[in-house]
């Protein structure tokens, strides 16, 4: 079953005004209208603030490879940046903090003919999604194989829990590293993924206090649920068990992130309501449209 809501509110909005921090190369900086005002007023915003015109973060648990763009306006004051530059990406509102989304470098520019660049860049997820390899190994845990790809692969890990042992297990580079490592996240039943920080996690879900609730009518703008039989190995569930997996937009939430806990509430359709785990994220800020998430989320024991 499928069910694709959009919500109405006539209560008056609170309107927030969305802002960013990128910082890829030499330079970084805030923008928003606060940036704007400030350079409006004789302040010197930053190549950045001017220059960005909108920003997209995709971050999602393995075998999905996280990727930021940023679009850039064709101006002269529009910031350099090199293939391989490290950076960030920071999103929020101007009566808050912003909070980090993704860390990761530069591995694409390109400009247009009107002199307009797009910035492409991805973080560990891309070094493992090019590596290949046949290997075998015997007597370790998932854990100890994660911990060697991560290292030929040169990635940085946060946490890298044990998992399954196994007795003889075969890596063949018919896939790349990081399908091996969602495949051996499921044979634990873990999840795998970078934090906002650009580290790897392997571990269990952990089902903890919802990073933001949302409230059908109120903040969920539209809502996509289904109910769907998880088949075959790694399938979260026993056999013909029932699965909840949707997706709802919000207004700009940064501090959801893939592997995350989000809370959902007041949903015509009961099963949706409650904590769900976030397995995939999308961040599109825009200085003409604003910012707003897409989060995929499934509910806890539902398929990854």
């Amino acid at each position: 079953m499928v069910l694709n809501i959009s919500g109405n509110n006539d209560a008056a909005a609170f309107v927030r005004r969305p802002a960013f921090e990128v910082s890829f190369g030499g330079g970084g900086g805030a923008g928003g209208l606060a940036a704007a005002a400030a350079a409006g007023q004789g302040g010197a915003a930053s190549p950045w603030a001017r220059s960005v015109v909108g920003v997209n973060v995709e971050v999602g648990l393995a075998p999905f490879v996280d990727v930021v763009t940023v679009a850039l306006a064709s101006d002269g004051d529009a910031p350099e940046v090199a293939l391989d530059d490290p950076g960030t990406v920071s999103l929020g509102y101007e009566d808050s903090a912003t909070d980090l989304v993704f860390t990761g470098m530069v591995d694409r520019i390109s400009r247009s003919l009107q002199g307009a660049q797009r910035l492409q860049g991805g973080n560990g997820g891309v070094l493992l999604s090019r590596l290949r390899i046949n290997q075998s190994y015997e007597q370790q845990s998932a854990g100890d194989l994660v911990n060697d790809l991560a290292g030929q692969a040169g990635v940085e890990t946060d946490t890298v829990e044990s998992g399954v042992d196994l007795s003889f297990y075969v890596l063949d580079d018919r896939s790349n590293a990081y399908e091996h490592m969602a495949t051996l996240a499921r044979k634990s039943g873990y999840h795998t993924g970078f934090t906002p920080e650009g580290k790897l996690y392997f571990g269990p879900y952990v089902e903890g206090q919802a990073v933001q609730n949302f409230s059908y009518g109120i903040d969920i703008l539209s809502l996509r649920a289904r109910e769907i039989t998880p088949i075959g190995e790694g399938a979260a569930g026993a056999a013909g068990q029932t699965a909840l997996t949707g997706s709802i937009i919000v207004p700009g939430a940064p501090l959801v992130t893939a592997g995350s806990t989000i809370g959902i509430f007041d949903a015509p359709w009961e099963n949706v309501n409650g904590g769900c785990l976030v397995r995939w994220v999308r961040h599109r800020y825009s200085k003409q449209q604003g910012y707003i998430s897409v989060i995929d989320f499934c509910k806890p024991g539902g398929g990854l």
